[in-house]
């Protein structure tokens, strides 16, 4: 998943936001439980206006944020996942 993830800055910085969003997509099927590229791929949808499908990719990262939130493995991170969920939620409206 890695070399698409680190393909999404260079696309964002061309301002080829339909290759950012295709990459981050790519992160997703490659690494499905990987809740932030869920909240950018909502925000890239936000960015191309299509709202409902961003607020679908923001909810199943907060379900992703809140696995990690419960899980005792997981708890040294336990602040940064918190503070990510918020943001989803956020977002979420």
């Amino acid at each position: 998943y890695y070399p698409y993830a680190s393909m999404v800055p260079i696309y964002l910085e061309r301002k080829q936001f339909d290759k950012a969003l295709q990459a981050t997509n790519k992160v997703i099927e490659i690494k499905p439980e990987l809740a932030e590229a869920w909240t950018f791929a909502g925000i890239l949808y936000d960015k191309q206006g299509d709202s409902l499908r961003a607020k679908t990719f923001y909810k199943r990262s907060i379900e992703l944020y809140e696995n990690r939130i419960n899980d005792p493995e997981k708890k040294q991170y336990l602040a940064t996942n918190r503070l990510n969920r918020a943001v989803s939620l956020i977002l979420l409206g």
